[in-house]
């Protein structure tokens, strides 16, 4: 995981990788995230939905499967860090989008703000 972690520097799903190693979160989950979610002076992150994606209907928010798989997760001020930088990274792509932006709220987007799409994430992930 670690030479994974080192291969995927720069890469545009790096933080993602990291987020989904560092707290076992499920795709869906980790492409559900909002940046309400994030409790910053606790470090703590809230699962609350998951995106699925269904033929005809596209992508959509819907709760997490179990009672369970809604939580709290306790992060490190490292997560916290990258978490910052993804904020940075993405306050500059809502300025390329300009008005093409789809303010989703989303941590993790795509260019103009959508919910990611698994065969781009899965086609990066095989690339590293």
């Amino acid at each position: 995981m670690r030479r994974f972690l080192v291969t995927a520097v720069g890469n545009r799903f790096e933080i993602l990788f990291y987020l989904a190693i560092e707290t076992g979160m499920r795709q869906g989950e980790l492409f559900g995230l909002k940046w309400v979610d994030i409790d910053w002076s606790r470090s703590k992150i809230n699962v609350r939905r998951q995106v699925q994606r269904l033929k005809g209907r596209g992508a959509f928010f819907k709760e997490p499967k179990t009672k369970a798989a809604n939580r709290i997760i306790e992060v490190g001020n490292p997560t916290i860090d990258k978490l910052r930088d993804q904020y940075q990274h993405q306050m500059e792509l809502r300025v390329i989008a300009g008005d093409n932006w789809k303010d989703n709220d989303l941590i993790f987007s795509t260019t103009i703000g959508t919910p990611l799409d698994n065969s781009n994430v899965l086609k990066e992930f095989y690339s590293i």
